[in-house]
């Protein structure tokens, strides 16, 4: 049995000729706009009104007193009041109505609950992306930092955001422990704010043989020397 036969049809009926006091010119211009109107609605019914899955559509009839009708009135109307999205709200949807608003407690439990680093569903991997968004929106940097022991983006966005906010000794206790992200933010901010012997002994005492950590320092020597 076709798909289409499960699905209630709206029963849209033109009323005999008889009852329609269109002259034949007018219905002319008239009836080509009421069928391609008529199909549209025909199309939304077969092909949207699967109950949670689409519009709800209903057809009201209309009542005019006999011997009196226009052209419209000779169909079924599709209500507006009564054309309604009855789709549950997605939580992707919520997630993102929360992070306009700023409850990022809602945002971060709906988008968390769907995410995984690296998983074969991109859709994951990306609400993953979108997770430590939402921890750096929210300022959340011990969540972070506890990602951070073993997740690399939750890394690269502390390191990024302590840069971006100057948070100088955070940088510089992560360099200490060992991060070599957080070292190479910790040169470009103290080059950037005009300390450059404070940048190079940064690397001498958190990262002496880090062979980026010294091509780093010489990039950035480049353009003063060139200066000069």
């Amino acid at each position: 049995m076709p798909q289409d036969a499960l699905i209630p049809q709206p029963m849209i009926c033109p009323l005999p000729a008889a009852r329609c006091p269109l002259p034949d010119a007018r219905w002319a211009l008239v009836g080509p706009l009421l069928t391609r109107w008529l199909d549209a609605i025909l199309h939304l019914a077969r092909n949207a009104h699967q109950p949670g899955k689409g519009p709800e559509l209903r057809l009201m009839p209309t009542s005019q007193p006999s011997g009196r009708m226009r052209a419209g009135d000779c169909f079924s109307v599709l209500s507006r009041e009564t054309l309604r999205d009855t789709r549950p709200v997605e939580w992707h949807e919520r997630a993102q109505a929360a992070e306009e608003k700023g409850n990022w407690d809602t945002a971060i439990s709906l988008v968390s609950a769907r995410a995984e680093c690296y998983s074969a569903d991109y859709q994951a991997h990306h609400n993953h992306l979108w997770h430590m968004d939402l921890l750096v929106r929210a300022e959340r940097f011990d969540q972070l930092a506890e990602l951070a022991v073993t997740d690399v983006h939750a890394c690269r966005r502390l390191n990024k955001s302590l840069y971006e906010r100057g948070m100088e000794t955070e940088l510089r206790n992560r360099a200490g422990d060992g991060d070599s992200g957080a070292l190479y933010h910790l040169v470009r901010w103290l080059y950037g704010t005009g300390r450059p012997q404070e940048a190079c002994r940064a690397v001498e005492d958190l990262g002496p043989e880090d062979e980026y950590a010294h091509q780093l320092l010489a990039d950035l020597r480049t353009p003063a020397s060139e200066a000069r």
